[in-house]
């Protein structure tokens, strides 16, 4: 994705190290997925925007444990 020009570096990723060969690439899991949410919009000819896209869903620390304690209780 980043030879097609999908993921800019310096936006959605960047480079550390002095590696000649391969350096590490740190990504923007958020700012990946937002890229790859347009491209796939593109492709299906629908317009979305930025706005459209919507956060991961996430949960409460107390909710979790109340999840985990349901566990099998044999």
């Amino acid at each position: 994705m980043r030879s097609e020009g999908l993921l800019v570096p310096g936006v959605e990723f960047y480079t550390l190290g002095k590696g000649t060969i391969r350096g590490k690439h740190i990504y923007c899991l958020e700012l990946c997925r937002k890229a790859l949410l347009l491209r796939t919009a593109e492709k299906t000819k629908l317009k979305a925007s930025a706005e459209q896209i919507k956060p991961a869903e996430t949960y409460s620390d107390s909710y979790l444990k109340e999840l985990i304690s349901r566990r099998c209780k044999a």
